[in-house]
C-alpha cells in the first residue's frame, strides 16, 4: 500500500486494481488448495503455494526499482503530504476497525449459513458444495466493487463516497439475515460489492491523511484495527450464533455499523 501510494499518481485507480487482483487470489485460492488436495494431497496444496511465493517474491525484487531514501528521493515521492490530519485519522481508524469487525462477522459464518439456508436453491449441489461455491462468488463480486470503488474515489469528494459505502452495506447485512436460497445468494453478492467498494476509497484516505515519511506506519495501524481487532467479531459472532442462530449473526454486523456512520461522519467534518 505505501509502496503504491507513493510511487503511483492516479492513488485511488492504484488502489483499485491492488484490490482486485487480491480479490481474485481470495476467490481463487481455496479453490486451488481444494483441487491439488484433492487430486494429490494436502502437502501439495502448502508446497504449490510456497514455491509461488518464493517465485513471486523474486519477480517483486527484480521488477520494481529501487529508491534510495534521501531528500531528492522525497521530492519525487507522488502524492506527498506534509502533516498528519490526525482527528481526521482517528476517526478513520474507527470506522476502520468496526467495517473489519463486520467483515470477519459476515465472511467467516457466511460458509455455514449458505449451506445451512439454501436448501431449494440449486437443491443438486451438496450443502458442502454450497459452503465454498457460493462465499466464493461473494468474493469475486467483490472485483466489481472494487471497480465500483476505484471510480467513485476518482471522481467525487472520498470522505463523503466512504460514508455512504458504509451506510450501503447495513441493509444488505439485515437481509442477508433474513432471507433464505436465492434471495440470500444475491443480497450476499450485494453486500461483496458493497464492502470491497470502500477498499480502493479507505487505503486512499489513509495516504491523504498521513505525513508521507509515516505512511507504512499508518497503513500498519489501520491493518491491526481492521484484521487484529476486527477479528474479535468472530469470537463475538460465534457467541451469537449458539445462542440465536448463525442467521443472527449477520443483523448484528449491520447494527456494529451505525456508530461508524457517525464516525464516518466527522472524518467529513475534519478532512
Amino acid at each position: 500500500m505505501t509502496l503504491i501510494s507513493h510511487r503511483v499518481k492516479a492513488i485511488t485507480k492504484g488502489m483499485a486494481v491492488h484490490g482486485i487482483f487480491g480479490t481474485t487470489g481470495s476467490a481463487a485460492g481455496p479453490i486451488m488448495a481444494t483441487a491439488l488436495a484433492s487430486l494429490i494431497s494436502w502437502r501439495a496444496s502448502y508446497a504449490f503455494l510456497g514455491v509461488f511465493n518464493i517465485i513471486l517474491a523474486v519477480i517483486t525484487y527484480m521488477a520494481i526499482p529501487k529508491r534510495e531514501h534521501d531528500a531528492a528521493d522525497a521530492e519525487n515521492i507522488e502524492n506527498r503530504v506534509e502533516k498528519t490530519n490526525r482527528p481526521a485519522l482517528i476517526f478513520f481508524y474507527l470506522t476502520n476497525m468496526l467495517m473489519g469487525m463486520a467483515y470477519y462477522g459476515f465472511t467467516t459464518f457466511m460458509p455455514t449459513h449458505f449451506a445451512e439456508n439454501t436448501n431449494q436453491f440449486m437443491p443438486f449441489i451438496s450443502n458442502t458444495m454450497k459452503a465454498g461455491i457460493f462465499p466464493t462468488m461473494v468474493f469475486l463480486a467483490g472485483i466489481i466493487g472494487q471497480l465500483i470503488g476505484g471510480r467513485l474515489g476518482s471522481r467525487y469528494n472520498r470522505p463523503k463516497m466512504f460514508m455512504i459505502i458504509v451506510a450501503v452495506n447495513i441493509p444488505f447485512l439485515m437481509l442477508m439475515g433474513h432471507t433464505s436460497d436465492m434471495l440470500l445468494v444475491l443480497f450476499s453478492i450485494c453486500m461483496g460489492i458493497a464492502y470491497f467498494s470502500n477498499q480502493p476509497i479507505s487505503n486512499t484516505l489513509i495516504a491523504e491523511f498521513t505525513h508521507s515519511a509515516n505512511r507504512g506506519l499508518g497503513y500498519g495501524i489501520s491493518f491491526f484495527l481492521s484484521f487484529g481487532i476486527g477479528s474479535l467479531a468472530a469470537g463475538f459472532g460465534g457467541f451469537i450464533a449458539e445462542s440465536r442462530g448463525v442467521a443472527a449473526v449477520f443483523p448484528v454486523m449491520g447494527f456494529l455499523l451505525i456508530p461508524a456512520l457517525f464516525t464516518s461522519y466527522m472524518i467529513i467534518r475534519k478532512s
